[in-house]
């Protein structure tokens, strides 16, 4: 996208036109050289397609806590978790209030989190009753992944609050786990881990 620098000050929208603004509408009206803008949400979406992600998390806490106490017990549950694969995982994090409680919780999509492995027999047991509500037949491989996002989860649960971690469906790609939170006023965003390095 190619623009002079001097126009586009003079006729800048407000963040807001162009966060709500639909793929191939323009909000900088009929008449400026620009005619079309993609939205941040569908930019951030197209770029977190791209990535192999394993999980989807929702990570809650009890009780009211501070941003920089969100931080702490997330990189304190990323670091169990990363001594445990001896590897980085990496991520994109989206914190968001809840309306109701007016309490912090976190939705991340992870990803190389595919080395770890059960660690209780209790979780293979717990994922595979569950899978089998729903699947006759359900793989090792299958019960296994469960089994290991039982496990993180109820890690989570140990530290600070309610964790939901699901795996990745790649057939519904990033935009439908994140798209919602992306395009939320009281939420921000962070990347971490191997993601950087790519």
């Amino acid at each position: 996208m190619s623009y002079n620098s001097t126009e586009y000050r003079q006729v800048k929208p407000s963040f807001k036109e162009i966060w709500t603004a639909k793929p191939q509408e323009s909000v900088f009206g009929a008449d400026h050289k620009l005619k079309e803008v993609r939205s941040v949400r569908s930019v951030w979406s197209e770029w977190l397609n791209g990535y192999n992600w394993d999980w989807w998390i929702t990570l809650t806490f009890r009780n009211k806590v501070s941003a920089k106490t969100a931080n702490k017990k997330w990189n304190k549950w990323l670091r169990a978790l990363e001594k445990e694969l001896d590897d980085k995982a990496g991520y994109f994090r989206c914190t968001e209030l809840q309306s109701g409680r007016k309490v912090l919780h976190f939705h991340s999509l992870m990803l190389n989190v595919s080395g770890l492995h059960t660690r209780t027999m209790g979780n293979w047991l717990k994922a595979e009753k569950i899978l089998k509500k729903i699947k006759e037949n359900p793989s090792q491989e299958e019960i296994e992944q469960l089994a290991i996002c039982i496990y993180w989860g109820d890690k989570w649960n140990e530290m600070a609050g309610f964790g939901r971690i699901y795996s990745y469906d790649p057939t519904k790609k990033a935009s439908f786990y994140l798209t919602k939170y992306i395009s939320k006023e009281l939420s921000d965003y962070k990347l971490g881990g191997c993601i950087l390095k790519t």
